[in-house]
């Protein structure tokens, strides 16, 4: 772990990835998780509502990329867009 927290970004003039360690671990976030899995009547905050939007966002999006990755790998996309041309005859 404390490998990820020093780690840094640039070649010639390195600057660190996490300026601060909250940026590195959002501990109200994982809190909120721990809570909720044991207490009965505990309410997320809104920013663990909005950091799991964002994970959905992600997924989707990541999801989107796969399926983009097998269509190209299978030949199906060159279908598509030849039919969208017009052409390929």
């Amino acid at each position: 772990m404390n490998q990820q927290v020093q780690a840094t970004k640039g070649k010639k003039n390195p600057k660190p990835v996490y300026t601060s360690f909250p940026k590195f671990y959002d501990r109200p976030y994982f809190e909120d998780q721990l809570r909720s899995a044991y207490e009965p009547g505990y309410q997320v905050s809104k920013r663990t509502r909005e950091h799991e939007q964002k994970a959905k966002a992600y997924d989707s999006f990541n999801a989107n990329i796969a399926l983009y990755q097998r269509l190209k790998a299978s030949g199906k996309l060159d279908e598509l867009r030849k039919r969208r041309k017009g052409g390929g005859k």
